[in-house]
């Protein structure tokens, strides 16, 4: 009976149909005619198979098993990027105090060969090799800093060794900044690199290398860049 209610519910919700109309047809005209209840309770019968013939049934998958249909999932949020981070430049962290530096300006040298990692010292001028320097190793004149035209004599600093050194292979420990074409000269990041900042003229720098025709330099703050060679001089000592 329950099967059969569902039927005749569905039946009310039914679009008319070809065999839907000819039972209807049927089971009204068996009551008309005074027909029997049996048979036109038959054609009631027949009239709730059709309904229940045309119930919808459940949308089924492939695989026969009813669809299910997903819940909307809420859009997946951005996620931040990562923000660049500024180029680090090359730094020093202890620098120097430009108070402590009047000896080392005035006068020591520092041995230098731009085109290999050590410098030799002889025994007279164009002599025989006592030793070789590493770059940068720290010699005296005995006079204020100066580099002699030729070969130069000197004391390799907290050694007694003496020698010679040609003129192009030492360096000052000390430069001074100076564009006679404008009031200041550019610290680069590298050789003709990206700007680091701008150095006013008269701003002393410690020399650290060369590469080409720029010199690799060190501020007092400890800051490490590159100057055009063509723009640094030697400092005044006194």
């Amino acid at each position: 009976m329950i099967l059969f209610s569902n039927c005749m519910i569905n039946f009310r919700n039914l679009t008319p149909s070809l065999e839907l109309t000819s039972v209807l047809v049927k089971f009204f005209a068996d009551l008309r005619f005074g027909m029997s209840i049996q048979k036109a309770g038959l054609s009631l019968l027949t009239l709730g198979l059709v309904a229940c013939s045309a119930m919808p049934s459940a949308p089924t998958t492939e695989a026969g098993s009813s669809l299910s249909v997903a819940e909307p999932t809420d859009p997946i949020a951005a996620q931040p990027t990562e923000q660049p981070t500024e180029p680090l430049t090359s730094t020093k962290q202890s620098g120097w105090n430009p108070d402590d530096t009047v000896t080392d300006k005035c006068f020591v040298l520092l041995a230098y060969d731009p085109e290999d990692t050590s410098v030799n010292l002889r025994d007279r001028p164009d002599g025989s090799v006592l030793t070789s320097l590493p770059n940068l190793t720290r010699v005296h004149s005995g006079q204020p800093a100066y580099i002699e035209p030729g070969w130069n004599s000197l004391t390799v600093e907290g050694q007694d060794q003496q020698g010679y050194i040609w003129q192009d292979l030492l360096r000052l420990t000390y430069y001074q900044v100076e564009d006679p074409q404008d009031t200041y000269a550019n610290l680069r990041q590298s050789p003709d690199g990206p700007v680091i900042s701008p150095l006013e003229n008269g701003t002393e720098v410690r020399f650290m290398g060369e590469d080409g025709t720029w010199t690799q330099v060190e501020l007092a703050s400890g800051q490490v860049g590159y100057v055009a060679t063509s723009l640094l001089i030697r400092p005044n000592c006194f």
